[in-house]
């Protein structure tokens, strides 16, 4: 038997929306690079209002050992391709130091927020230096994907025959992010 030992770090991805479409899309990532996920039905009770989601969990999987910043860019390429995914408008990122909160909502573009314990953000701190650690990730996946066609000469899901607009979806929107940032 082995046994193989690796510093522990998680992050999890709060989110609503069919849990069902939100398996697809978390089997389709798992299956470009090596991660380990989790995915558990929730209930959010709100100021006025219930909806159902889930919750994502991430972790350092040794199978598949990563960094702390690289697991976070993992969760953030994941929160955005489930945005795309699930047409919902926000996501809740939250590692054991801090919380991020993503909306594609426009008229939070201005939002402030309420003097509270957590941090929330629009654009969260940290977004530029995860920006370079996703982009690599997300080049590498696209470069094995285009690799793997070439060599195989089929065209499937696993080499980019379906979801390589994820990959332009996700550089629209951190150009997009990284403009915001530019103008504040």
């Amino acid at each position: 038997m082995k046994i193989v030992k690796d510093d522990t770090y998680t992050v999890k991805i709060y989110m609503s929306g069919p849990v069902e479409v939100a398996k697809q899309i978390i089997r389709e990532e798992c299956l470009t690079a090596g991660l380990c996920v989790t995915i558990e039905p929730t209930t959010y009770i709100y100021t006025g209002g219930e909806e159902t989601g889930y919750v994502v969990g991430l972790l350092n999987y040794p199978r598949f050992p990563t960094s702390p910043d690289q697991l976070l860019a993992r969760a953030r390429i994941l929160a955005i391709k489930l945005l795309d995914g699930t047409f919902q408008h926000s996501a809740l990122i939250v590692t054991p130091t801090m919380s991020e909160w993503y909306t594609m909502r426009e008229h939070y573009d201005n939002y402030q927020p309420i003097e509270q314990k957590t941090h929330i953000s629009v654009v969260p701190e940290g977004w530029e230096e995860s920006l370079n650690t996703a982009l690599v990730i997300e080049t590498e996946r696209a470069i094995k994907q285009r690799d793997e066609y070439l060599r195989t000469g089929v065209v499937t899901a696993g080499n980019g025959g379906s979801h390589d607009t994820c990959f332009a979806a996700i550089i629209r929107r951190y150009i997009t992010q990284l403009n915001k940032m530019d103008k504040e």
